[in-house]
């Protein structure tokens, strides 16, 4: 479940996705609604597939948003409100009660992923940061999903990060997340195409940038879009350079 849309897949244990489906979703649905719709989906599906119920035995739900270990429910978090403390296992156990209901943070989720199939045979520890409309990132150590106390380890979007001014002096600290997320990136992009300043970001339809727009003007050599890709970046870099300097991972992947 993401903020902008809900993606299903069933997989078998030998890992091949059976089914996929992707769904436009909004940020405030209400968890009953959402829920409901999973369920119904995947019972469909499996009826197509002439799976019987009882041969689901696990379901994962994975959320962008802080799991609460204790309770296995969500965190209060704006990026998924009316979902803090919802009693997530008890609604799908009810349409499939044979299934292990899990419940992960979406960077956790890619961060082990991403592990259980590194082609470093050796590998042990690393850090996965997702930039997208958030940037957190999922923490392995010593082949395990580090969660923290409470669950919300790897929060790196609100760190602090130094603002420099033209001089090069400090003019503000923010959060990373606020200066180089998806969100940000866009919201420069579009203070950008309104001024007078010359950039190809201005001719883009109904006025509407995305961080993926700026992307792709700055492949083409636009050098307003390039500047705020590097500096994104480089806020980005110097924080993962104390993360590294924390841990000693083996591996950082972005």
């Amino acid at each position: 479940i993401t903020s902008t849309r809900l993606e299903l897949a069933l997989v078998d244990f030998a890992e091949n996705i059976r089914v996929r489906r992707m769904i436009p979703l909004l940020h405030s649905e209400d968890p009953d609604e959402v829920l409901t719709e999973v369920c119904q989906i995947t019972r469909e599906r499996i009826d197509k597939l002439n799976i019987p119920i009882s041969a689901i035995l696990a379901f994962c739900i994975i959320v962008p948003s802080a799991v609460d270990t204790q309770t296995n429910t969500l965190f209060d978090s704006p990026r998924m409100p009316s979902w803090g403390g919802y009693q997530i296992d008890s609604m799908i156990r009810e349409s499939f009660p044979y299934a292990v209901i899990l419940l992960e943070n979406e960077a956790n989720a890619l961060a082990f992923g991403e592990f259980c199939h590194a082609e470093q045979p050796d590998l042990k520890s690393l850090v996965y940061v997702n930039v997208a409309t958030s940037i957190n990132s999922g923490i392995i150590l010593n082949g395990q999903i580090h969660r923290g106390a409470n669950g919300r380890a790897g929060d790196i979007g609100q760190m602090h990060v130094d603002v420099l001014n033209t001089e090069g002096e400090v003019e503000d600290i923010i959060s990373l997340e606020s200066l180089a997320s998806a969100t940000s990136i866009a919201m420069e992009a579009q203070t950008a195409a309104s001024s007078n300043i010359e950039t190809s970001l201005v001719f883009h339809e109904n006025g509407i940038l995305t961080a993926r727009d700026v992307g792709i003007a700055a492949a083409k050599g636009d050098a307003v879009a390039r500047e705020i890709i590097e500096r994104s970046g480089h806020l980005l870099g110097a924080t993962l350079a104390n993360i590294v300097n924390f841990l000693d991972p083996d591996l950082v992947l972005i």
